[in-house]
C-alpha cells in the first residue's frame, strides 16, 4: 500500500486556517448549517433571517463556501485520505484504522466538515463511526461493523432481562467475543457504543453495574435505589435521581411512576425500596411467607386480611422477628413471595380464588365509626373501634382529613356534614367566597379571620372555621398551608408571613432591644396581615423557641439572633 501522502496534522491545520478566513456571513452559515452532532441543523429560511437575507442567498453563499473549499486543496487531502481508507476497507478482517495508522487521529472536531461533504457528494468515501463526539475511522464496510454492534447489544439485553444488573467487566467481556481476539481495540470502540446511552449505577461497594441499555423510568428508579443502598423517601429518590441521571420529570411524576413500579416496594409511608433491602434475609422471608399463605388460605377463605393484622399474628408465633417489624415490610413479603394470596387494596388480602373480593375499605370504616358514634371521637377511640370492628390496630392513616371527615379545634375527629355546623349545600358557595376574597385581598386567609370574611354563612358553631378549612382542603381550586392559611391553588404560597416567620423576622431586626408581649403582637399582626392574635397563641410560640427569653425582671421579651 502507497505511503499516506498527507497527515491529520497537516488536514486540520489547513482548516483552521481556512476557517479563520471567513467572512462573518460566511462563517454563521458553517455554524448553523453544519453544526455538531448534539446540535439541530438550521434551514436555508432560519439562516437567512439571522443574516437578513433571502433563503436563495444563504443557498449561493453556502455554494460559495464549498468552492474556497475546493481552491484550498482540503477536499483533495480529505479525498486523498479517504482514497486509502477505501483499500484498507477491501481487506477480509475488520480492523481500528487510529490503532493502525495513528496519524488519523483527532479528525473528529472536523466531523461537521466530512458530513457536510459527504452530502454535497465531494468526498469519494469515508465509513466513519461517531461515540462521545470523536470520530473513529473503521477498515471495514458499514454492514460488517453494525452487525456485530447490533448482535452484542441484542446479546447485552437478553443477559440484563434474565439475569438483572450486569457488572460493567462481564458485559465488556461479552461484547470482546463478537471480535476476533486480534481485534480488541475494535471490541473497545464497541463496548463504548453499547454503553453509550446505558444506565449504570455505582454500587456501595464502589463496582459498577449495567442496569439497562435505554433508560426509562423505571430503569431510573431501580438505578438510583440501588446506589442509595436502602429505602428512601420519594423526595430524596428525585434528588438523587435528578443529580445522577438527569431524570427531568416532576416530583410528582416521580412519585407516581415508584406507586406503579413492579420492582420498587412500598416500605413506609412515602418510602419505597427494592426487594434487596428488606432487612429479613431471604430464607426468613420466604418462611414468613408460608405462614402468611397458611394464615389467609387455610382459616376461612372470604376472610379479608389486612397487613396489620397479619403482623400481630407473626409476632405472636415467631420470637424472632424484630419488635419494630413493620406491616409494610409484611406488605412487601406478601407482594414478592406470596402466590396464593391476591391483594384486594392497600394492604389488604384474601386468599386467592374466594368469591367475595370487596376489599375493607379503612377510611370508609372510619365514617361509619363516627356515625354510630353521634360525635366527634379522638384519635385512640377510634383505633380501638377499628381494632374491634375491622381487624385494624395501627393504621394511623386512617385519621388523616378526608371529604367525609376531619379535625375539630379540640383535635377530635368529626364528620363534616355533621360536627362542624356547615351543609353540603352551602359548601360550594363557601369555597367560591374564600376564593373570591383570597383574590380581592391578594394573599391568603388564616383560619383565625375566616369567621370576619364570611359572616354571611357563620353559623356561630365553635368549629365553623375548622369546618371551613376543612372543605377548602378538598377543593380543587384551593390550597392550605402548614400555618393554616388557605389561598388559590395556582399561587405558590399565600403571599404573607406566618406567625413563627414574623418571630423570626422580629428577633433578627431586634438587635438589643426588649419587647413587651404587647409590642410583639402588634408587630405580628402587622407583618402577618392578621386582624387579632391571641396573648396565649404568641406566649406558647415564644416560651418554645431557643432564640427568645422572657426576662423576669423587666417583664420583656429579649431576642437573639436565629441560628
Amino acid at each position: 500500500m502507497a505511503e499516506i501522502a498527507v497527515s491529520t496534522r497537516t488536514l486540520e491545520e489547513a482548516i483552521d486556517n481556512w476557517v479563520s478566513t471567513l467572512a462573518p456571513n460566511l462563517l454563521t452559515i458553517v455554524e448553523m448549517r453544519f453544526p455538531s452532532a448534539d446540535t439541530k441543523q438550521s434551514t436555508l429560511q432560519e439562516v437567512g433571517d439571522v443574516l437578513g437575507v433571502s433563503r436563495e442567498r444563504v443557498r449561493q453563499l453556502e455554494t460559495r463556501l464549498f468552492e474556497q473549499l475546493r481552491k484550498a486543496g482540503i477536499v483533495q487531502q480529505i479525498n486523498q485520505l479517504s482514497e486509502v481508507l477505501r483499500e484498507m476497507g477491501g481487506c477480509a478482517e475488520p480492523f481500528e484504522v487510529e490503532a493502525r495508522y495513528p496519524q488519523f487521529d483527532g479528525l473528529g472536531r472536523h466531523l461537521w466538515l466530512l458530513d457536510a461533504l459527504q452530502n454535497k457528494g465531494l468526498l469519494v468515501e469515508l465509513t466513519i463511526v461517531e461515540s462521545d463526539r470523536q470520530v473513529h475511522l473503521v477498515g471495514t464496510g458499514k454492514a460488517y461493523w453494525l452487525g456485530r454492534l447490533r448482535e452484542a447489544r441484542e446479546a447485552i439485553q437478553g443477559l440484563l432481562a434474565k439475569g438483572g444488573p450486569q457488572e460493567d467487566i462481564i458485559v465488556r467481556e461479552v461484547v470482546s467475543s463478537y471480535f476476533a481476539s486480534d481485534m480488541q481495540a475494535l471490541a473497545a470502540l464497541a463496548f463504548a457504543f453499547v454503553l453509550e446511552n446505558a444506565l449504570i449505577a455505582r454500587g456501595q461497594n464502589l463496582t459498577s453495574s449495567v442496569v439497562s441499555l435505554d433508560r426509562n423510568v423505571d430503569d431510573v428508579l431501580f438505578a438510583t435505589l440501588l446506589e442509595l443502598g436502602r429505602p428512601s423517601h420519594y423526595s430524596k429518590i428525585f434528588e438523587h435521581a435528578s443529580e445522577r441521571f438527569d431524570f427531568k420529570a416532576d416530583v410528582r411524576t416521580l412519585h407516581n411512576a415508584c406507586g406503579r413500579s413492579q420492582r420498587l416496594y412500598l416500605f413506609g409511608r412515602g418510602e419505597f425500596g427494592l426487594l434487596e433491602h428488606h432487612r429479613l434475609p431471604h430464607g426468613k422471608q420466604l418462611r414468613l411467607a408460608r405462614e402468611i399463605e397458611e394464615i389467609i388460605c387455610l382459616g376461612d377463605s372470604a376472610r379479608q386480611w389486612h397487613a396489620a393484622e397479619l403482623l400481630e399474628a407473626l409476632l405472636d408465633s415467631y420470637t424472632d422477628i424484630p419488635r419494630d417489624f413493620s406491616a409494610c415490610e409484611v406488605d412487601v413479603i406478601v407482594s414478592a413471595h406470596c402466590r396464593d394470596v391476591v391483594l384486594l387494596g392497600r394492604q389488604v388480602y384474601q386468599a386467592k380464588g374466594s368469591q367475595a373480593v370487596a376489599r375493607i375499605d379503612v377510611r370508609q370504616a372510619v365514617t361509619s365509626i363516627l356515625l354510630d358514634s353521634g360525635g366527634p371521637l379522638g384519635d385512640k377511640s377510634i383505633i380501638n373501634r377499628l381494632k374491634e370492628y375491622r381487624g385494624v390496630s395501627s393504621y394511623t392513616g386512617a385519621l388523616l382529613p378526608t371529604a367525609e371527615y376531619a379535625r375539630t379545634s379540640t383535635g377530635q375527629i368529626g364528620l363534616l356534614q355533621r360536627d362542624f355546623g356547615i351543609s353540603r349545600d352551602t359548601a360550594d358557595d363557601l369555597v367560591g367566597s374564600v376564593e373570591f376574597c383570597c383574590r380581592n385581598l391578594g394573599h391568603g386567609i388564616h383560619l383565625s379571620e375566616i369567621r370576619s370574611f364570611l359572616g354571611e354563612f357563620d353559623t356561630g358553631h365553635p368549629d365553623f372555621g375548622h369546618g371551613v378549612l376543612a372543605y377548602c382542603r378538598v377543593s380543587s381550586t384551593l390550597k392550605i398551608s402548614v400555618s393554616n392559611y388557605v389561598y388559590p391553588s395556582e399561587w405558590s404560597g399565600p403571599n404573607r408571613l406566618s406567625v413563627a416567620e414574623a418571630i423570626r423576622h422580629i428577633a433578627m431586626e431586634s438587635g438589643d432591644e426588649a419587647w413587651t408581649l404587647s409590642e410583639v403582637i402588634e408587630r405580628v399582626k402587622h407583618l402577618t396581615l392578621r386582624t387579632s392574635i391571641t396573648n396565649y397563641e404568641l406566649g406558647t410560640r415564644l416560651a418554645g423557641l431557643d432564640y427568645a427569653q422572657f426576662n423576669t425582671a423587666t417583664r420583656k421579651w429579649e431576642f437573639f439572633r436565629p441560628q
